[in-house]
């Protein structure tokens, strides 16, 4: 301490606080860090809300569309099979017709 006041007992003793920060909230307003700290959680639940509900929409319509898939899929290898049958009977059709 090499100043002017290094001899003055009232100033060594004196405790100085640390200068207050000052915090605005979203809107630009003065506020307290904890509020300024819930103000931002709020928003991020928000965003993480909506994010949610999008994902599960999501998923809604992709098990939606994986089932229509599904159920074509499985008609398509009905109408295979169908088609499959037939054509064993055409060629013991043609066989017959070549040996006789």
């Amino acid at each position: 301490m090499n100043g002017l006041f290094d001899n003055d007992e009232a100033f060594r003793e004196a405790v100085v606080k640390p200068k207050r920060k000052l915090v605005r909230n979203l809107s630009g307003r003065f506020c307290t860090e904890e509020e300024r700290r819930m103000e931002m959680l709020e928003k991020e639940n928000r965003i993480l809300r909506r994010k949610a509900e999008m994902y599960m929409r999501n998923w809604f319509s992709e098990s939606d569309r994986a089932s229509r898939k599904d159920r074509e899929n499985h008609e398509l290898k009905e109408k295979l099979e169908i088609c499959q049958r037939e054509m064993k009977i055409l060629r013991k059709s043609v066989k017959k017709r070549k040996l006789g």
